[in-house]
């Protein structure tokens, strides 16, 4: 171990316990949903949504499905008027073709809400991620979007904090824990409304898509469901037994006293009325669009390319 290396571990463990306090913004009672859940949802979530299932593509650990699960997109969240009072939405709006339409989609279906994302400084100066494709900054109260030229803005950036700073020298590794949200990431808090801005549109890309969309199949469900999250890089055994053990105490401390039924929160993503469900076909179905879903393995696919035409 490096003479710096104690440092490193020190700024890091600092930033995650700022992210477990990020898990307690919600009140308790409060019906919470995690958009965009991934490999690590937050464990004050009731209710994860992700959009793809079928598909491990851009994923750094396996979909968690830990919990009641919907497959669902951001921009046309399946979930009645205020389903939820509040919305946890990480590192998923710069994935988007249309922030706005997606930011709409938040404030329409929860009272309250955290985003986080990356900041335009990291995109530009540390690591440039393919699938983004806008730059984030907040200006005052205000996030702002714009759209990125390129998926990997330097490949040479990116080779250099690969294989050259983040974890393989201490001083760095210690110095980007340290500014992780007031450099690297932004975190905005938001309650009503969400102010943002627009500036241009997303450079033609499928990176959202992340190649070709598949619904997923029942032995892929289930395999999910078995597994349990990847270590993070970089943790500590110390850290990480610690992070597991504090989770379960946020989930316990949400879940405790709750009774809902997630499937009656559920619309159609289109027109956004409610869906009517068959235990027995094992699908949703939406009158006014003439159209039903798949249920697959107690999961709800409610997006778009999912959609069957009734006739």
């Amino acid at each position: 171990m490096g003479l710096l290396r104690p440092l490193a571990i020190y700024y890091q463990t600092k930033m995650k316990l700022a992210k477990l306090r990020i898990h307690l913004l919600p009140r308790r009672g409060d019906r919470v949903l995690d958009v965009g859940s991934g490999d690590g949802p937050t464990p004050a979530a009731d209710v994860l949504c992700d959009r793809f299932v079928g598909d491990d593509a851009e994923r750094t650990a396996p979909l968690k499905l830990d919990r009641p699960f919907v497959s669902g997109d951001v921009q046309d969240l399946p979930f009645a008027d205020g389903a939820f009072d509040f919305v946890y939405c990480s590192h998923l709006l710069e994935h988007t073709t249309d922030p706005a339409r997606a930011i709409a989609e938040l404030q329409r279906v929860a009272k309250a809400g955290y985003i986080e994302a990356p900041s335009e400084y990291l995109e530009k100066a540390a690591k440039s991620t393919a699938a983004h494709l806008w730059f984030v900054r907040q200006e005052n109260r205000t996030l702002v979007f714009s759209p990125k030229p390129a998926g990997t803005l330097d490949t040479l950036v990116n080779v250099v904090f690969d294989e050259l700073l983040m974890y393989k020298d201490d001083l760095y590794t210690a110095f980007h824990w340290s500014r992780f949200y007031d450099l690297f990431n932004i975190r905005f808090v938001w309650r009503g409304t969400i102010p943002h801005r627009i500036e241009g549109k997303a450079r033609p890309a499928d990176a959202f898509l992340k190649g070709k969309e598949s619904l997923p199949s029942a032995e892929r469900i289930a395999r999910l469901r078995e597994m349990f999250k990847a270590a993070r890089a970089g943790d500590s055994a110390a850290l990480s037994l610690a992070k597991g053990f504090l989770k379960k105490l946020i989930r316990l401390y949400y879940a405790t006293g709750k009774k809902f039924d997630h499937l009656d929160l559920l619309a159609c993503p289109v027109c956004k009325k409610p869906l009517q469900r068959s235990t027995e076909l094992q699908r949703f179905t939406c009158v006014s669009c003439r159209t039903w879903y798949p249920w697959i393995e107690g999961v709800p696919c409610l997006i778009r390319a999912a959609a069957q035409d009734l006739a």
